[in-house]
């Protein structure tokens, strides 16, 4: 798949969920380190307390789909799913550059 440094396409998810009340931190404590990702944010919602978002970029379609497989993930939604109350918008998008990070070419 794409790799930045040789010149790949980046894949980015950009997602918003609602937590279960009163279990925002305790979901948003639950971030596991996934290989193929080049970068993960978690951000609270300025306006809706109860919704976070998450954004990552991954060198690929397959290396997003790679996690999903290893038990540390596997765990990790086993954990989460519970502490979610619905879900809202998933964008993907072809990450093209922004501040902090290096286009490739």
């Amino acid at each position: 798949m794409g790799n930045p440094t040789e010149g790949g396409a980046v894949q980015g998810l950009i997602r918003s969920f609602k937590a279960v009340p009163g279990r925002r931190d305790a979901r948003v404590s639950i971030r596991p380190e996934n290989a193929g990702c080049l970068a993960g944010l978690v951000a609270e919602d300025a306006t809706d307390p109860g919704t976070i978002w998450i954004g990552e970029a991954w060198d690929g379609a397959e290396s997003q789909q790679a996690p999903l497989a290893i038990p540390a993930a596997e765990d990790a939604i086993t954990r989460a799913t519970p502490l979610v109350a619905g879900f809202g918008a998933r964008v993907t998008t072809r990450l093209v550059g922004g501040q902090g990070w290096r286009a490739a070419r």
